[in-house]
This record gives C-alpha cells, sequence and structure tokens, in this order.
C-alpha cells in the first residue's frame, strides 16, 4: 500500500508509517503545496491513496469528475496520537476498498466507504 498524506495530516502519523515501512510521502516536506486538481492526479500517477482530513478532495472529485486511485477522509483529532491510531485502523480493516480505489471516511456515523469512485488505471 503507497500513501500520499496530505499537509492536514500530523507528522507523528507520517512518522509512524515511515517506521512501519510503509511507501509514504508527506506534503508537510514538500516546498510547494500542490492544488487539490494537482494533488489528485499525482497520487494516481503514483498509485497512491490520499490521507487528508475533511472532504475538500471528494469535493474537487464530484465537481470536476476527477479519477483517484483512493482515498481516505479523517476527521481532525484533537491530537496527532489519536489520528495516528484511528488511521491506522482504518488502513487495516478498509485495505482492499482503498486498494480498489474507494473513498473512505470516517466520521460520527462511523465509517462509510463508497467504492463508486473507481480508479483509472495508469499504463
Amino acid at each position: 500500500m503507497k500513501l500520499l498524506l496530505d499537509t492536514s495530516i500530523w507528522q507523528v502519523l507520517y512518522q509512524l508509517l515511515q517506521q512501519r515501512q510503509l511507501d509514504v510521502d508527506w506534503l508537510g516536506n514538500w516546498p510547494q503545496q500542490p492544488s487539490d486538481r494537482e494533488l489528485l492526479s499525482l497520487a494516481l500517477a503514483q498509485q497512491r491513496i490520499i490521507v487528508t482530513l475533511g472532504d475538500h478532495l471528494e469535493q474537487c472529485i464530484n465537481r470536476e469528475h476527477l479519477p483517484h486511485h483512493g482515498i481516505l477522509q479523517l476527521p481532525a483529532f484533537a491530537s496527532g496520537v489519536e489520528q495516528a491510531k484511528q488511521c491506522l485502523r482504518l488502513l487495516t480493516h478498509c485495505q482492499h476498498d482503498l486498494n480498489a480505489g474507494s473513498l473512505v471516511t470516517l466520521n460520527e456515523n462511523g465509517i462509510q466507504v463508497r467504492s463508486s469512485f473507481t480508479p483509472t488505471k495508469v499504463q
């Protein structure tokens, strides 16, 4: 599983995923931040699942009908430790859905999986 963490994700999660030897990149290390459209395109080209807070990418996908490789949307957490705990739980629990290009959202109603967001295969 290859991951791309948005700048909204705490650095502690990035470090934890690296320690677990996952293929992870974090936009917090980049000198310039891409637009949502650029982020989706880059993650698709690299076959990375995007981990982000909120629904800004979902809105972009719906508005512009953009493909993606899979997205995990988390709510805002009070601490990086809680964010990491929930993210790891969802990456394990929803691994198949995320690898299949689904949009997985954790919110007050629980976990929602939208599999209609299918990735475009990169040749």
